[in-house]
């Protein structure tokens, strides 16, 4: 905020930053002189009008640049840091300030310095966290690999069963329909819809039911088997003994003798 008059016959006006700059003495900010003599009594300032120009919003709180145009003036009035109010500082012996607003919200500079509190992050969490993703990648690439050789040996496996006359009464239950040769290709997952079933028609085998190819539907089982198999992979109570481990080193060094300093 521009200072355009204060209760103080000079124009001045004492201010404390501490909230600014951790600075406890008093700092004197002034009106223009040339504002302090066009601006007699209360209703010049609320008939004040002009334009001003200054610089974009910056986080420089000991820095400011700016001109003022009143037509009650005739010089162009320069406006430096001896005239703004910043906001976070407190008016001090001083009644009253009147002033014109130049920047706000997001826009002063107390609000342009603050920056959001950092997390602090040890290397050992990065270290620690960069080798559990590594585990759980090399976990993923393991289970597809198995779920696809899984489900390309479950496929052979049922082709070839189909031509052997000895396995029959194989799946309880089953209608007629389900069996070639006895064997059942339905599995009993029929709440996942991903079952196939087999007829043949003409001689040649034909897939009766399911949304998927004869590979994606085992392959997608499989896949979730092999990630429960590999679930031990992944260290989740690492994090837990590294916290654990953490807490005794620190109840360690307080408790220790040789690192006590008296003064």
């Amino acid at each position: 905020m521009i200072i355009l008059k204060s209760s103080d016959p000079k124009g001045v006006c004492y201010v404390e930053t501490k909230n600014l700059d951790g600075e406890t003495n008093m700092k004197m900010k002034t009106t223009h002189k040339d504002l302090k003599a066009a601006l007699i009594n209360d209703k010049d300032v609320t008939d004040l009008s002009g334009e001003i120009t200054c610089e974009r919003p910056n986080n420089a709180i000991y820095k400011f640049e700016g001109t003022m145009k009143i037509p009650s003036v005739s010089n162009q009035l320069s406006i430096g840091p001896e005239n703004l109010l910043l906001r976070g500082s407190s008016v001090r012996n001083t009644d009253y300030v009147y002033g014109v607003v130049v920047f706000a919200g997001h826009e002063t500079k107390v609000m342009m310095n603050s920056q959001s509190a950092k997390y602090k992050f040890s290397s050992l969490d990065g270290q620690t966290n960069t080798a559990i993703l590594l585990i759980l990648l090399t976990q993923l690439i393991l289970s597809t690999c198995a779920g696809i050789i899984g489900a390309q040996w479950l496929k052979n496996a049922n082709l070839k069963a189909m031509d052997d006359p000895n396995l029959v009464d194989t799946c309880d239950g089953a209608v007629e329909e389900d069996k070639i040769n006895g064997w059942c290709f339905h599995s009993e997952d029929y709440y996942l819809d991903l079952n196939i079933g087999y007829s043949i028609v003409d001689g040649v085998l034909t897939k009766t039911e399911g949304t998927s190819s004869e590979l994606t539907n085992p392959m997608i089982k499989k896949l979730g088997t092999w990630i429960l198999i590999f679930t031990n992979l992944v260290p989740i109570s690492l994090l837990v003994s590294k916290e654990m481990v953490a807490l005794f080193q620190g109840n360690f060094m307080s408790y220790d003798v040789d690192m006590y300093d008296q003064e």
